[in-house]
């Protein structure tokens, strides 16, 4: 049965390399989180301690108030990943369909037919 094996997935290198790079910027992304996290736990430690007006007691850090600055930074952070680069790549592609079906140069006179680009990633 030649028709039942599975087919490989079609994408252009540009979404390939673009893939790579989101995830390699949310990777990125999180280890900023972390080390921003630590950091500031750090710093609220030496603050409690040397401020008094802060603190209503010894400051003791724990791994739900890590969770939840953690969480405020990714928040902050999450406009580090550009949805709209993904968003206007298929723009483009749009645009590139659209030029390849009115361009005059590829137009046959023999069969009296132009190019139709009938999928988006085929530029």
């Amino acid at each position: 049965m030649m028709n039942s094996q599975i087919s490989a997935s079609k994408i252009t290198v540009v979404e390939k390399r673009l893939n790579v790079l989101l995830v390699s910027i949310f990777v990125c992304q999180i280890i900023l989180c972390i080390v921003m996290s630590v950091l500031s736990i750090r710093e609220d430690a030496r603050l409690y301690g040397t401020a008094n007006y802060l603190s209503w007691g010894t400051y003791h850090p724990s791994a739900k108030n890590f969770i939840k600055i953690f969480m405020m930074f990714f928040i902050d952070y999450s406009s580090i990943i550009p949805i709209s680069l993904v968003v206007s790549i298929e723009i483009v592609k749009l645009a590139q369909s659209y030029f390849i079906d009115f361009d005059k140069l590829m137009f046959c006179k023999r069969k009296d037919q132009g190019a139709v680009a009938r999928n988006a990633s085929l530029n």
